[in-house]
């Protein structure tokens, strides 16, 4: 049995309060207090149970921690005591994987349903908080996870994190490259291949794939920058347009690589060298500039001087 109570020592009836096995994230039983503000839960397996309580989406809340039952007993019922339910708190901080989106990281209090998104900020708060000492753990795919500890939450109050950086995992391959893009150069026909450099601690470079009938082929090695020239239109001929897809994976120091980036596809116009000055019969291209005369019955200013 329970009986909770708010800051005043009034009962506080029609609570709801959930028990959950340590480590379970489903309640093992839910329960409402009555007028008296008791509560009975029952009916449960044996196991060390945390206790949460709210009232009125968490105008007040609770939460006890550590409780063992044991079934069969001489009593069949969790025995709680008196819960002073309380506003609750909050924490508020800030959790970056570098520049770009920060959202979908997940900052969160182990061993309780307290949790928190991350925006593309990567801001979060963890609402809802019963009063309390906690560790704060931050997750996000394919990062390092960061736990802080000891963080005081006090009723009615908002507890402020440091920020938090986020370091890839070494142990993971590195994040595929992203915004893959492409000048073409029509007078040379040289394809110039760019995207930004990836974010991790033991990234060792990138290899470059074209498409052949459909499969990505390698065409470089593992290459530093993140840029890569390619002279593949050079050799195509001058009356066709050549398509050719591109991807690029990054390649960490243990030569783990990462998944494909998005296909990029540079359509280019058929390559021609560059065309020769003009030359008139029987003149020097390059030192005989000539006049060309200008039509009959017009001025002699409407010429123009052609080299």
């Amino acid at each position: 049995m329970a009986k909770v109570l708010d800051t005043q020592g009034r009962p506080v009836a029609d609570a709801l309060v959930e028990a959950y096995l340590d480590g379970d994230s489903d309640a093992a039983a839910i329960a409402l207090s009555d007028d008296t503000g008791g509560v009975a839960i029952e009916n449960i397996p044996t196991g060390t149970y945390r206790i949460e309580g709210s009232y009125r989406r968490n105008e007040l809340v609770f939460l006890v921690t550590g409780v063992s039952f044991s079934y069969p007993s001489a009593d069949s019922h969790l025995n709680i005591g008196v819960i002073i339910m309380k506003a609750p708190g909050s924490i508020r901080g800030q959790a970056t994987a570098g520049p770009g989106d920060n959202s979908g990281t997940m900052a969160y209090i182990p061993g309780t349903s307290y949790l928190a998104i991350t925006d593309s900020a990567g801001r979060f708060t963890i609402t809802g908080i019963a009063e309390g000492t906690y560790p704060v753990s931050v997750a996000r795919p394919g990062y390092t996870a960061v736990s802080v500890p000891g963080v005081v939450v006090i009723s009615g109050s908002v507890t402020p994190l440091d920020p938090i950086a986020l370091e890839r995992d070494p142990a993971l391959p590195p994040p595929a490259p992203q915004s893959l893009a492409a000048v073409y150069d029509t007078a040379s026909g040289v394809v110039t291949l760019g995207w930004p450099p990836v974010d991790a601690p033991d990234l060792a470079g990138y290899i470059v794939y074209r498409l052949d009938n459909g499969t990505p082929a390698a065409i470089t090695g593992v290459i530093v920058a993140t840029a890569y020239r390619d002279t593949v239109f050079t050799a195509a001929a001058a009356d066709t347009a050549p398509q050719l897809s591109y991807q690029v994976k990054a390649v960490d120091q243990t030569s783990d690589q990462s998944l494909f980036s998005p296909l990029l596809t540079v359509n280019a116009p058929p390559h021609r060298p560059p065309s020769g000055p003009f030359q008139r019969p029987g003149r020097s291209a390059t030192t005989e500039p000539y006049w060309r005369a200008p039509p009959r019955g017009r001025c002699s200013p409407g010429a123009r001087r052609i080299t």
